[in-house]
């Protein structure tokens, strides 16, 4: 998983839901560190690629949106592998939610994001989590 997001606790706070259920994840502060990070992922000799993208949506240098269509264009013309891309925001309203889907973002998530609203989501595009008990 990639969690983009130009907010540290935002990411710790993703980090530490994602460690509960085992997951490998990376995290970067804005878009175009996610397009880099992607590219470089996808160019790796085991040919790993990210599963998911959590995106936040408003982030300086590049923003979720201009990254998602970015994104999305290599992925379409097969530069990269296709991934699920979640919206991340705070912006709860339809209009908001309109805009990520517009741009190509499969789903949309809101902050603070709680384990159920992750869990559901994932499941969404199936990946059924269990929570690792520590």
């Amino acid at each position: 998983i990639l969690i983009v997001d130009d907010n540290e606790f935002n990411i710790h706070a993703m980090e530490r839901s994602l460690s509960k259920y085992k997951l490998r994840f990376v995290s970067c502060f804005n878009g175009d560190e996610a397009i880099k990070v992607c590219q470089e992922q996808s160019q790796k000799k085991c040919k790993c690629f990210f599963d998911v993208i959590l995106m936040d949506c408003q982030m300086p240098v590049l923003d979720g949106f201009q990254a998602t269509k970015v994104l999305r264009k290599m992925m379409n013309s097969e530069k990269l592998p296709y991934c699920t891309i979640i919206a991340c925001t705070a912006f709860a309203m339809d209009k908001d939610a309109q805009k990520c889907y517009d741009c190509g973002m499969d789903d949309v998530i809101t902050k603070p994001i709680s384990q159920k609203m992750f869990r559901e989501a994932m499941n969404r595009y199936g990946y059924q989590l269990s929570l690792i008990h520590i």
